[in-house]
């Protein structure tokens, strides 16, 4: 059908969007399957508990013995579905657009510096248990908005309004 052929062609235009996507599908999906097991082998430090309490590794300890994925990964959690609707949505309108106007390599740098930017935030302010994507949404977004302000043609497109709803999305999601 030609609708699934404009999709596939699209998704092979995307490859680092349509794999965010994919991966976040999976990640979900599997959760569901294997439980909290998979949520720790994902979060940004190893986490259990003993006596009841929560307990959790050191990043630096976690990063190097190895387990350098988990600075990235807990941007494939997501805990439930409006969750992972929300921040794909957005990761499909704005990836989209960076990677077919500046291409996959930009794509990625951006996913790794504002998934793993995001995560170390979070991690920073004393949280081990988070997860989405949202900090990488806000990293597309900020960059396209900053992209825009710098280049007098900008080749990205932000409709009106939309920086407002995203920032007032964020405050209310603090």
């Amino acid at each position: 059908p030609p609708a699934a052929h404009s999709l596939a062609a699209t998704l092979r235009q995307v490859p680092v969007t349509a794999l965010m996507i994919g991966v976040s599908l999976l990640v979900f999906a599997l959760s569901g399957i294997f439980g909290d097991l998979l949520i720790v082998a994902l979060t940004i430090v190893p986490v259990g508990i003993s006596g009841g309490q929560l307990v959790y590794g050191s990043l630096a300890d976690t990063v190097m013995g190895g387990q350098v994925w988990r600075l990235l990964s807990p941007a494939f959690l997501h805990f439930g579905w409006m969750h992972l609707i929300f921040n794909l949505m957005w990761v499909w309108y704005f990836g989209r657009q960076i990677e077919l106007r500046q291409g996959s390599k930009t794509m990625l740098l951006l996913l790794l510096v504002a998934g793993i930017g995001a995560n170390l935030a979070q991690y920073v302010t004393g949280t081990v248990l988070f997860g989405g994507m949202s900090g990488v949404v806000y990293g597309l977004l900020g960059y396209i908005w900053i992209r825009n302000r710098i280049y007098p043609r900008p080749i990205l497109s932000l409709p009106g309004g939309l920086l407002g709803f995203m920032l007032i999305w964020l405050l209310a999601g603090v």
